[in-house]
């Protein structure tokens, strides 16, 4: 993910001072809000290599299903308190005064994994969208990343 933030961050270097504010910001705030999740990727992987070593193939098939409700319903509400209070969450990182990086900083809260997202920031942010294309491949990336997991995990849980 740092990896992908930082190849990232040479294309907003590209969009200016204010871009390069903004993003930096928005982007603390989005590693904040992310850490949870590495957390109970890290959980739930321990939790299947023991029911898988333990020969409980029904159980991860039921923490995998756990697992994913919690998860959906932590990233609900965590997406949501920063989508309302996004322009609050800038001003931890912002100046008040500065009104166009806290606008550019909501916005990249708003629509908010490595090789997806450098891609299609990259591809996005070369259309009429400009550095809002970044913006939005934050969340098309973790969908996508989401999508492949659940696909993988549907596979290896039927084998």
């Amino acid at each position: 993910m740092n990896f992908g933030i930082l190849i990232v961050q040479g294309l907003v270097n590209t969009f200016g001072p204010t871009v390069m504010a903004a993003f930096a910001a928005g982007v603390k705030v989005d590693s904040i809000a992310y850490m949870p999740v590495q957390d109970f990727g890290n959980a739930f992987s321990t939790f299947v290599a023991q029911n898988k070593g333990a020969g409980k193939i029904n159980r991860v098939k039921e923490g995998v299903r756990s697992s994913t409700k919690i998860i959906i319903i932590f990233c609900v509400i965590v997406s949501s308190l920063i989508f309302i209070f996004s322009k609050d969450i800038m001003y931890i990182f912002i100046n008040k005064s500065e009104i166009e990086v806290i606008s550019l900083g909501v916005e990249y809260l708003s629509v908010v994994s490595l090789g997806t997202r450098v891609i299609l920031a990259y591809i996005l942010a070369s259309t009429w969208l400009s550095e809002r294309g970044i913006w939005c491949d934050i969340p098309i990336g973790w969908a996508l990343a989401d999508i492949i997991g659940i696909v993988y995990y549907q596979k290896k849980i039927n084998l």
